[in-house]
Order: structure tokens, then sequence, then C-alpha cells
């Protein structure tokens, strides 16, 4: 009776030894599956680097935008002469901090199937050629500038006109933005991130005079 008990201990112990085994196996597999395709993820991602170079976003392998840059240049003095609340665009929008402000429009066209919000760069950093972060900026929205994270307003709180930030489903339009640098730049890079369909694309762009 006691060979068998001990030999069924031994087989239990044996069975549950091989499971954890088979688990911890799988579990790694599972971990380096994932691994092997972020990185290739990853590796694929095609890193923007001159105008007119164009940019996808894509959910699965449907493409449910495409983001190209069309212009990217130094408005330093246009923000130094542009007056607001006895201070320049480039002191205001800053803190006084700014040194450069450079202009960047891309063309954007929605294949989404849904209206999407424009290619504003407001929740996006920015870095200038020393890696630090944009100091602000605004939106160069139809003849007006709005401050990054604001939107022109009627009195009674709402958006004076839609269109001015949406896309429609196949519509291209054009989204212009107004960065602040801390250092004068002849390079900057970013990634454009999608939330709605979880993909980014990056960007590493001259700037023009």
């Amino acid at each position: 009776m006691k060979f068998k008990t001990t030999f069924s201990v031994l087989l239990s112990l044996s069975l549950l030894s091989g499971c954890v085994n088979s688990s911890t196996k799988e579990s790694a597999e599972s971990a380096k599956k994932k691994s092997s395709e972020t990185s290739e993820k990853k590796e694929k991602q095609k890193v923007i680097t001159k105008l007119n170079e164009v940019g996808e976003i894509k959910k699965g392998n449907n493409v449910k935008y495409t983001l190209e840059p069309t212009e990217v240049i130094d408005v330093t003095d246009e923000a130094k002469n542009k007056k607001i609340n006895d201070s320049n665009y480039l002191e205001f929008y800053s803190s006084g901090q700014g040194k450069q402000a450079v202009k960047v429009t891309f063309k954007m066209t929605n294949s989404s199937g849904e209206k999407l919000g424009l290619a504003f760069l407001d929740n996006v950093k920015v870095k200038d050629i020393d890696g630090i972060t944009n100091l602000g900026g605004w939106k160069n929205d139809s003849s007006a500038n709005t401050e990054f994270g604001m939107y022109q307003m009627t009195d009674d709180g709402e958006k004076v006109r839609d269109d001015l930030y949406e896309i429609e489903d196949g519509e291209t339009r054009l989204a212009s933005s107004t960065v602040i640098l801390a250092t004068p730049s002849d390079r900057i890079s970013f990634v454009f991130k999608s939330s709605n369909f979880n993909d980014s694309i990056q960007f590493d762009l001259p700037v023009s005079k």
C-alpha cells in the first residue's frame, strides 16, 4: 500500500510539474510572439523625412487616413510682428521662452468611413534639435489663430464652425499649425499618434526659411 501511495504521489507531482512547465512554456512563447510582432511593426514603421512624402494611419491592413507634410517653414519674424495683449505671438504663446516659430502644414485624406478631427498638432510633442518639446503653439484655423487646446467659440460656448476642425470621409483637406521652439532648429521631429486606430506616423522633417 505504501508503495502504491508513494507511486501515486510521485505520479501526481510529475503531472503537475508537466502542466506548470507546459503553461510556462506557452506563456513564454506567447510573450515572445507578441514581442516579435511589436518589433516587426516598429521595423516596418516608415519615418517621413521630406515634404510631400505620404504617411499612413492604418487599422489592420486598412488605411484609415493619410498625412502628407506639404510645408514646414520658419515663421519667427511673422510671429514677432503679430501683436496680442501688449506682447507678440512668439512671446505670448511661450511665456517669453520661445526662440523660433515653425509652421507645419499637412494634406490629410480621410478614407476611414467616418468623420475625423483634422491633423492639428495640439497634442503632439514636437521636438527641436536639442530634443526639447515645443513650448506651445496655435492652430491656423481659417483666418484666425487659435491656441492649442482651444477652439473658436460663439458666445453660447459652441464651436464657431465644426468644419474648421473636422474632416468628412472621402475628403482631402489642409491642416496647418504653428509650434514654438526653445532652440532655433533646422529640423523638427515628432510622432503623430491616432488613439482611434492605435497607429502612428513618425516624422523627422527639415525646416525651410
